[in-house]
């Protein structure tokens, strides 16, 4: 079972085989900052998603509810019960939708979620300092410093809100742009790497994979709903079309029974495939599972190099792997922008 976050929280028996990068491995500024921002995310992300949800399901029945008064409620009669469930389940709905549109639970969400994996990037970003720094002594001092420093200025970008977003630009990031020069402590250098790839490039090559196969298995099945309500509803509708238009046509009492029974599954197999159509959009899987995987080939491509042979080489390395991360929250958060339950 995978453990989310060990790359953030690796444990005792991982540090203190690499005790000279015990800073590196387990960065407790960086584990704290982390915990406060993934707590939150997870919390926003659930809420986001459970109103949503609550909302659509509450739209969708409201729908069938009217369709079953349009079609056979003359026929069958209308229970008693079902008017006040309708209009219960209406402001239920409303509600939730006005919840996601100014309870801003998506912007909450996406803010927390930001601000973590910002967080993540300036700890493996830390590690370009092993290269430029030999002394495993001043190196953990210089990551100590890099990485107060990187995360007041994140508090402060924050403090613009979702415009922290909105500008962000990854390219404007720069990691460790002091020249590395000769070879340094390759001992260091090699156990840096170690830790490196099993922490970083292995974690995030594992997360990326097993996300892209969820997230397509996940929306197989709405996809398909999606597209086989649309077409029984649409098959649906020609046939009453085409038996209302007969010239012929009896109006005996199971003639119209059936007319009523096929413009009810029409307005029902319609309105699911609406319903099911604004979940995907707001699930967003397809996306994120072409997103998972693009990058997964780039952590792949980024790790055929190891070992990288010289100081230059890993630092090269770390800077690519750390540019890919920071590309992927940019184009996760443009994503997420758009994905909405909202109707």
């Amino acid at each position: 079972m995978e453990i989310f976050n060990r790359d953030i929280n690796p444990s005792d028996q991982f540090v203190e085989a690499y005790a000279d990068l015990a800073f590196f491995a387990r960065n407790p500024p960086i584990a704290e900052a982390f915990g406060r921002a993934e707590r939150s995310a997870v919390l926003w992300k659930r809420l986001h998603v459970w109103v949503g949800r609550a909302s659509l399901a509450c739209v969708l029945l409201v729908m069938w509810t009217l369709a079953y008064t349009l079609t056979l409620a003359p026929l069958f009669g209308a229970p008693t019960w079902l008017e006040p469930l309708s209009a219960g389940l209406g402001v239920a709905g409303l509600g939730a939708q006005l919840i996601l549109i100014f309870g801003r639970l998506k912007e909450r969400w996406l803010l927390a979620r930001f601000a973590a994996e910002r967080l993540r990037c300036i700890k493996f970003q830390a590690f370009v300092l092993i290269a430029e720094e030999p002394d495993p002594a001043k190196a953990t001092r210089y990551a100590e410093l890099f990485t107060d420093q990187a995360i007041a200025n994140l508090a402060q970008e924050l403090m613009g809100g979702r415009s922290a977003m909105l500008e962000f630009n990854p390219s404007e990031i720069a990691i460790g742009e002091q020249p590395v020069k000769g070879h340094g402590n390759r001992g260091f250098i090699a156990t840096a790497e170690a830790v490196y790839e099993r922490l970083r490039l292995e974690v995030q090559m594992q997360h990326f994979e097993a996300q892209a196969h969820l997230s397509r298995e996940a929306d197989r099945l709405p996809a398909t709903l999606s597209e086989v309500t649309f077409v029984l509803g649409a098959v649906i509708a020609c046939l009453a079309i085409i038996l209302t238009g007969r010239p012929d046509q009896p109006s005996s009492h199971g003639a119209v029974l059936a007319q009523a029974w096929l413009h009810f599954a029409t307005w029902s197999l319609f309105a699911t495939s609406a319903v099911v159509a604004v979940y995907q959009r707001g699930a967003a899987r397809k996306s994120s599972a072409d997103r998972y995987t693009r990058y997964a080939r780039d952590i792949g491509r980024i790790r055929t190099r190891s070992p990288y042979g010289t100081p230059a080489g890993f630092a090269e390395a770390v800077r690519d792997m750390e540019s890919v991360a920071l590309l992927e929250l940019d184009e996760f958060c443009r994503d997420a922008e758009q994905a909405s339950y909202v109707f």
